[in-house]
């Protein structure tokens, strides 16, 4: 088994929907300074919280949440 692809656990779509929506912009501070400067949101980090912040944050959750997501779908 190769390490060219991170494994992601089948998650309920109305989490991650969630996460993206809520709590990404959260985690994404607003540009500052100059117009020229890069976005915060354009990074390495950014990419990767993007990419798995909603599966890190699904571990957060108390049970109750989880439950929650669940029967949204």
């Amino acid at each position: 088994m190769g390490a060219s692809r991170t494994w992601t656990p089948d998650l309920p779509a109305s989490w991650q929907s969630f996460w993206l929506e809520r709590i990404y912009p959260l985690k994404t501070p607003a540009p500052e300074g100059s117009i020229l400067d890069p976005l915060p949101g354009v990074g390495a980090e950014a990419q990767r919280i993007r990419a798995y912040g909603w599966v890190w944050g699904w571990w957060g959750l108390t049970e109750a949440q989880r439950d929650h997501f669940r029967e949204l779908g």
